[in-house]
């Protein structure tokens, strides 16, 4: 995946769906739990968007998955070179770009990062299907607290993702 096609589906991925739609139900849902608003969608727009986790999570991977080709220079600088100088000092070139992009952007702490949070985002997701699925009743203390877990995982992968930045090339 190049820079734009993953810039793309991060955005897609990280705004669109995680945080202007997850995020947001979550928190409209924690709201009313509080009984701060009354909100009879809630538990439609809830479960939709919980059903949706299974693509989304595969989405996410592949996104992740993708990043560390997709943000390396390394391809923009061989390309870049390609037609002013030899094939070996391009590549030798596009080394010490990786090289220094490493060192000054930190990519895999960064990519670590967002890996472990999607990773723990799907055990909160996985943990809050089987407490719905199992309440009889509206949710109660133990399922609240599940859902609040639930939000700061949403939102510690939104910030890891944003971390990632938009890439250039």
């Amino acid at each position: 995946m190049n820079a734009e096609n993953w810039n793309r589906a991060r955005s897609n991925f990280n705004h669109n769906w995680l945080k202007n739609r997850l995020i947001v139900t979550l928190s409209r849902t924690r709201n009313v739990l509080n009984g701060k608003v009354h909100d009879e969608a809630i538990w439609a727009d809830l479960t939709a968007l919980l059903s949706e986790w299974p693509e989304r999570m595969a989405e996410a991977k592949d996104i992740m998955m993708s990043y560390p080709d997709a943000a390396s220079p390394r391809q923009s600088v061989e390309t870049s070179l390609a037609a002013n100088v030899p094939k070996d000092v391009a590549g030798w070139l596009a080394d010490v770009a990786v090289q220094r992009w490493k060192e000054q952007e930190s990519p895999n702490e960064k990519y670590a990062d967002a890996v472990g949070a999607l990773n723990d985002l799907d055990s909160h997701m996985r943990e809050f299907n089987v407490l719905l699925s199992s309440s009889v009743a509206p949710l109660d203390e133990g399922d609240t607290c599940a859902l609040e877990r639930l939000l700061l995982a949403a939102n510690h992968l939104g910030k890891a993702m944003s971390t990632l930045g938009r890439l250039q090339g």
